[in-house]
């Protein structure tokens, strides 16, 4: 490709884009992508906020499709925000560069899809089979909404969470629900056009999640799931390793299970979707069912209070996660026994309902019994390459929530088999790959197992120098002191004079939730009385909801934790500060996290767990972070950092490194 074709001052984008600005890193970025396309390779690029890597590697991407140099290009991006910008903006501008228009699919997991034949079904039972009444109101709600709707995507449905999770498990499109070519909505199905237009399309815009789940189907089944490409993209490559972790693990969670045996049947509504089926038999058997699997999961509960005491000094931390080191103490047999009588009593009666797309729903549930049993089994036996652990939380009633997890110790070795070594040519790009001022990519090299790669580091066209501050302060305490309060009530005095500099129009950015909310109640009254509208994460409001309000409501604040730190766009005065309340460090006791440090430790080194493990990760999140402040070319405002541990401790260099250099203030006095 003739790069400057396309980029430059003359280039074809200069002509359709208006106010286009040439740049010689989007330029590199842009040539360095066109070679890995032709000649095949992977590659890594860092491409600084302001570069414009979408169209860096949009650009290549088609001209390879239009040449016939590519076959098929699969887009994977980590959030809904990019995937949108991609599909809504930044591929039509790309496709007008062009004489013909390629096929391009926004590709979404199957479960965003409303199912037209379980929506009636449930339609038709909602009388009798439906748990909850308010559940009849919120049916009629999506199937007037469900008769206009082009798409079929759930999130769509302008429902309330609440609302929408309330049934959602009953009308969302399922594989194990799916009669596939026997269904008769099957013309109509919006996942099957999605598919089909997959088979189709020359470039699939996909997020990081459903990409791994289909590949590992793909790998699992040895058959095709996903239709073949020979280039992949991977932007927002700094999630990429937590999105296959949280993809290939394993879930299993005490309500949703117990949920699962009241949707069959509940003798109390006579409701469920077993009701005219339920027998004497059958009925006795759900019960014993139910009731093992709470008495497995009291169980499990009592015996993870007794380990975590012996463990933490008798201290009873009822929240906090355990790893589960070796077969925990508690007996399955009766559970997984009665699943297993379950799931037959269910398949029989299946054999005698006639209504074809009824016997489906009762077959997939009798299959949900065989899994819910594998999957304890699998979970109840450790093993050195996976990280098992267990919460429990309690709600305001006294609900106990006991949530079983899995995850692989290093994903690495699995992203290769399921994609490097399938794939012909691979871009990963991000804001944030590297660690430190060096351009060294072998933390995030290591971590997704692609040591060999080549790599380009390119810095951002922004003047951070004219366009951002960096605030620090010495004299707060040390969070990680006991006395808890005495931090959070100066750092609360900070950050009211914070706000104050930027009249809001901040992010707050917190590492907990515990700390987010006791922060934001000691602000409260303050906020009200200074008329500053406020945004809390975890509220009634989605992540996306919260957004577009702050963007849109002058002088706000925004309160939020891990999802707010990367992957948002909020350009000019909107954004005008960034408050970091502590340095962003994994929790060292959270079991993933634990065990993945300790292997480093083991491989590298005592001292390697924390500098070649849990710092690397913590600056790359602090890069992110400061990343969300300066998104144009005149966007201007400062970022604060109230954590003191960055000037006072060894490693703080490697944070302040690693960030844009700016001019620095510590309490308030410039810095030379």
């Amino acid at each position: 490709m003739k790069t400057l074709e396309f980029f430059g001052p003359e280039g074809r984008l200069a002509k359709a884009l208006p106010g286009y600005e040439d740049r010689q890193q989007q330029v590199e970025m842009a040539e360095a992508v066109s070679r890995i396309i032709r000649d095949g390779g992977q590659l890594m690029v860092e491409a600084g906020t302001g570069v414009g890597k979408s169209l860096a590697y949009l650009i290549p991407a088609f001209y390879a499709l239009h040449k016939g140099k590519a076959e098929r290009v699969v887009i994977s991006t980590a959030t809904k925000n990019l995937q949108d910008q991609l599909i809504q903006k930044d591929i039509p501008l790309v496709q007008s560069l062009f004489d013909k228009r390629l096929k391009v699919v926004n590709a979404v997991g199957r479960g965003n899809f409303v199912s037209l034949r379980r929506l009636q079904v449930a339609l038709r039972g909602k009388k009798k089979r439906n748990l909850f009444n308010q559940e009849d109101e919120i049916l009629s709600k999506v199937n007037a909404w469900a008769m206009k709707t082009s798409t079929g995507l759930l999130d769509e449905a302008r429902l309330e969470k609440k609302s929408l999770n309330l049934i959602r498990d009953q009308i969302e499109s399922d594989v194990h629900h799916c009669m596939f070519q026997n269904c008769p909505r099957y013309d109509d199905c919006f996942y099957q056009r999605m598919k089909k237009e997959m088979t189709e399309a020359g470039v699939i815009v996909i997020n990081h999640a459903y990409l791994l789940s289909l590949l590992a189907k793909q790998h699992e089944f040895k058959k095709e799931v996903m239709p073949h490409f020979d280039v992949l993209i991977v932007d927002e490559a700094h999630r990429l390793e937590d999105m296959a972790t949280e993809t290939l693990g394993l879930r299993l969670v005490n309500i949703s299970t117990l949920r699962f045996f009241d949707r069959l049947f509940s003798p109390e509504h006579q409701r469920g979707l077993l009701a005219g089926h339920v027998d004497k038999e059958t009925l006795t058997l759900l019960k014993k069912t139910r009731k093992a699997a709470q008495a497995f999961f009291e169980n499990l509960h009592q015996w993870a209070k007794r380990a975590k005491s012996t463990k933490n000094n008798n201290r009873n931390d009822d929240d906090r996660p355990l790893r589960i080191y070796r077969t925990p103490g508690v007996d399955t047999t009766d559970f997984v026994s009665f699943l297993g009588s379950l799931e037959g009593h269910i398949k029989d009666i299946a054999s005698g309902i006639t209504a074809e797309d009824h016997r489906s729903e009762v077959e997939l549930a009798a299959r949900k019994c065989r899994n819910f049993a594998i999957a304890l089994e699998e979970w109840m036996t450790p093993s050195s390459d996976t990280v098992h652990w267990l919460t429990a939380s309690k709600d305001k009633k006294g609900q106990v929530t006991v949530e079983l997890r899995a995850a692989p110790l290093a994903v690495g070795d699995t992203l290769n088999s399921l994609i490097y070594e399938n794939t012909r040519s691979v871009i990963l790009t991000s804001a944030t790959l590297t660690v430190g001022n060096t351009g060294d990519f072998s933390f995030m090299q290591e971590r997704l197992g692609l040591e060999q790669c080549e790599t380009l580091c390119l810095g951002s066209p922004f003047d951070y120098s004219t366009q951002a501050e960096l605030h620090l302060y010495r004299s707060l305490p040390d969070p990680r002191n006991e006395d808890r309060e005495t931090y959070m009530r100066e750092a609360v005095k900070k950050i009211k004079d914070l706000i104050n500099r930027t009249d809001g129009h901040a992010f707050v950015l917190f590492t907990s939730i515990a700390d987010m909310e006791l922060c934001a109640s000691l602000l409260d009254d303050w906020l009200k009385e200074n008329k500053h509208p406020v945004y809390k994460q975890h509220g009634d409001l989605d992540r996306s909801e919260m957004l577009t309000r702050f963007m849109n409501t002058p002088r706000s604040v925004l309160f939020g934790v891990a999802s707010f730190w990367d992957g948002v766009d909020v350009p000019g005065k909107a954004l005008s500060n960034v408050i970091i309340f502590k340095l962003p460090f994994d929790v060292p006791t959270e079991p993933l996290f634990e065990a993945r440090r300790e292997a480093y430790e083991r491989k590298y080194g005592n001292n390697q767990g924390f500098y070649g493990f849990a710092l690397p990760r913590a600056v790359l999140r602090l890069r992110q972070a400061f990343g969300r402040l300066i998104r144009t070319k005149t966007d201007t405002g400062i970022v604060a950092v109230l954590d003191p541990r960055i000037l006072s401790e060894k490693y703080g260099e490697t944070f302040l490194n690693a960030l844009p250099k700016c001019p620095r203030f510590i309490d308030g006095k410039r810095q030379a």
